[in-house]
């Protein structure tokens, strides 16, 4: 009788041995295996609850968990930029932060200290080196007529002698800075005449006097006041009042041919000498006029002037028939100009100087 086609005899499952279970291969991972033994083991062991599974770690899965840990530990470089919704989260570069600047301070420091220099120098220093220049009006002597004096009056005279004479003499005419009371014919000869009898007065011994006139009001008589009393005017006030100080110094020498006035006068300041010269000359215009410059009796001119030196200085000289009479005039120093009736007055006069 034929066997069923799925069917197994008796003999056949009698003679079949119940199958091993293999064990694994070495080298591969343990695997664990769900068994009624072991889930009980694990309640036991876990102090109840579901039983649960150890989970085992490949070697492979620590080096990775090893190295997400090193990552972790770098400090971040970006920053995600997160947005509401369900948008993509972009990262995004901060940008660099600026660097600190400590030199800011510094700066500021410095440049109070510049302000502060500058404050010093310019409102300091720069005036003690280049001191401003004082502003000054220059007050133009107002003309009047020839019958009245200029009126430049002298507040305190100083002589101009470095060395004194050997005797001073105060003179005073009856006249005041303003007003003239004595007529000029007649004023040289009444200044004559005091000069003579002041001179009796004088030493034997003396050579050289120093004269200060005044007027009735005991006030310093100015040159071009002087010259007017005296009736000298070749040269205009104007001009004497422009180019000079108004102060002069009068003084007398004496020889053994008589008295010989002589008188000096200074230029003011940045005025040139030789600018002067043409203006200066006029004094050769008229020898009759020179004789108001001498004391007592005058002979006749003799020739015309001439150059001679004096202290290694060009004058100009005029000699007179009178035994030692000579006009002479010179610049000296570049700031003094001399009018002697001698020559040898001349010389004296600069001596002094």
């Amino acid at each position: 009788m034929s066997e069923p086609f799925f069917g197994k005899s008796e003999d056949d499952s009698r003679s079949v041995p119940s199958p091993e279970i293999p064990e694994a291969p070495p080298g591969l991972a343990e695997i664990t295996i769900r068994t009624m033994a072991s889930d009980i083991e694990s309640i036991s062991e876990s102090g109840g609850g579901l039983p649960q599974s150890k989970k085992l770690e490949t070697p492979s899965r620590l080096i990775e968990k090893a190295a997400e840990e090193k990552t972790t530990a770098e400090p971040q470089k970006e920053t995600e930029l997160f947005t509401s919704g369900n948008e993509a989260v972009v990262p995004l570069e901060m940008p660099p932060e600026s660097p600190e600047k400590p030199h800011v301070a510094r700066w500021i420091i410095g440049g109070i200290f510049v302000a502060v220099v500058l404050f010093i120098v310019g409102y300091y220093i720069i005036p003690l080196i280049f001191p401003p220049k004082p502003i000054t009006k220059e007050i133009t002597p107002k003309t009047t007529p020839s019958s009245i004096l200029v009126p430049e009056a002298l507040a305190l005279h100083h002589s101009f002698l470095r060395v004194s004479a050997d005797e001073t003499f105060t003179l005073s005419l009856q006249t005041t800075s303003t007003t003239q009371t004595t007529s000029t014919t007649s004023a040289p000869q009444s200044y004559n005449q005091e000069l003579a009898s002041l001179l009796k007065q004088s030493r034997a011994t003396s050579t050289f006097f120093e004269i200060i006139v005044q007027d009735a009001l005991s006030q310093p008589l100015g040159w071009a006041q002087f010259l007017t009393l005296m009736n000298l005017s070749a040269i205009k006030s104007e001009f004497w009042n422009k180019n000079f100080v108004p102060d002069f110094t009068a003084y007398v020498y004496k020889d053994k041919n008589g008295f010989w006035p002589g008188y000096i006068v200074q230029l003011k300041n940045n005025i040139m000498p030789l600018l002067l010269q043409s203006d200066i000359a006029k004094l050769e215009s008229d020898p009759a006029i020179l004789r108001n410059f001498f004391m007592g009796s005058l002979g006749e001119p003799v020739g015309e002037f001439k150059d001679a030196q004096v202290s290694g200085q060009p004058i100009r000289t005029l000699q007179f028939s009178t035994l030692g009479a000579n006009f002479s005039y010179g610049w000296f120093f570049n700031k003094y100009l001399i009018i002697s009736t001698s020559i040898e007055g001349v010389r004296q006069a600069v001596q002094r100087l």
